[in-house]
């Protein structure tokens, strides 16, 4: 019987040399090398799946760690670079320029980050949309940044139509462009 399994010539590499062509012997070989061929496979994908850079079925262990919304349609990489990202955020001090890079990462647009000391508090205000659908995910991710301490806010900057109702074409135009309209009179 010809060995077509990897550890099955493994093992068979291992036998004296009189013993490796017996057909008794060559017929466990391969039954327990197949066998030992899939234990190998199932401990290589799961070490595998251990790291960011080659997870593939356990990208979604980590997105689920960190709370992360699962992108319907995204390919490995785009996920990779998501968790990548998430897993970065949490070993920096909470800075400004970190608390904005982290709610800019969500792709809702710009962001404003004001601090009130006094009132230990933080604003995080998202100036060209009018509501996010993971806003709870967002802001728990912000909270995990943010000290405890600090109290947390989430508003939304945006101009909707029935504040130019009363506006002339030319009074829109003297606020300035197009974008400084959306994103707030």
């Amino acid at each position: 019987m010809a060995l077509t399994s990897a550890k099955g010539l493994e093992l068979r590499a291992a036998l004296p040399p009189f013993l490796q062509d017996g057909p008794v012997l060559g017929a466990f070989m391969q039954v327990y090398g197949a066998e030992l061929d899939e234990v190998w496979a199932a401990i290589d994908s799961l070490l595998a799946n251990t790291s960011v850079g080659t997870a593939t079925w356990g990208l979604t262990t980590f997105e689920q760690e960190g709370g992360l919304p699962y992108p319907s349609g995204a390919d490995a990489a785009a996920r990779r670079v998501q968790i990548n990202t998430w897993t970065r955020r949490g070993s920096r001090t909470a800075t400004i320029s970190h608390v904005k890079a982290l709610a800019e990462s969500w792709g809702y647009g710009t962001v404003e980050i004001e601090e009130d000391f006094p009132a230990y508090a933080v604003k995080v205000i998202f100036g060209s949309v009018s509501s996010a659908p993971d806003i709870d995910q967002m802001t728990a991710l912000l909270r995990k940044l943010i000290p405890a301490h600090l109290t947390l806010t989430v508003e939304f900057n945006y101009t909707t139509w029935a504040e130019l109702e009363g506006l002339t074409w030319g009074a829109v135009e003297a606020l300035g462009t197009w974008g400084d309209v959306e994103s707030g009179l």
